[in-house]
């Protein structure tokens, strides 16, 4: 039968696929359904039934596992990082991020990042948000795992410590003996 999948545009772009591919060689009786989306759909109300999220506490309703530490930097495109970087720090161009993402905690570092620097765009997704700053357009925080494997960006600095936050493997209570959501949870 199905199984609906939630998670974040970043995660479903760098992580998610290959091991869906790997869980379906297994499962192939299941079919996935994979909802992407930056909004965190309702669990309790079913919306969906395992989601896969960033996040340092998750809500108490929903059980599930914590699978990976999830660190954020600050990147630049590498064709423009002489350029943005020359300036001093408080007058680099930065790209925000938009209120879309309030739930990262990058969002609220962020907020305080643009209070004093230039802020010449903002995103609603990780994924934009690198794109934005590989064609030049300014400086970003962005997941690790998204921003460090792409040629066409440089991390400016170490990972920023207080950012570090957990992707979860997450269902809500009254599904954790569903087998095909068991399945999948085990899998990944």
């Amino acid at each position: 039968g199905p199984i609906r999948v939630t998670t974040t545009d970043s995660i479903a772009d760098r992580i998610l696929a290959p091991h869906l591919k790997t869980f379906h060689d297994k499962h192939p009786e299941i079919t996935i359904n994979l909802i992407v989306t930056n909004t965190r759909l309702d669990l309790p109300r079913l919306d969906a039934d395992l989601s896969v999220r960033p996040s340092r506490n998750p809500p108490a309703d929903l059980i599930g596992r914590n699978v990976s530490a999830m660190a954020f930097s600050i990147y630049c495109g590498s064709d423009a990082h002489e350029t943005l970087t020359r300036p001093p720090a408080e007058q680099r161009p930065w790209i925000g991020i938009s209120h879309d993402l309030k739930n990262s905690p990058a969002h609220s570092w962020m907020e305080r990042i643009e209070q004093e620097n230039p802020v010449v765009a903002r995103g609603n997704s990780f994924v934009t948000l690198r794109e934005l700053a590989a064609s030049g357009l300014g400086i970003t925080v962005l997941p690790c795992f998204l921003g460090d494997p792409d040629p066409r960006l440089v991390r400016l600095e170490p990972p920023v410590a207080e950012l570090e936050s957990f992707v979860w493997v997450l269902t809500h209570r009254d599904l954790r003996n569903s087998a095909r959501v068991r399945a999948l949870s085990d899998h990944l």
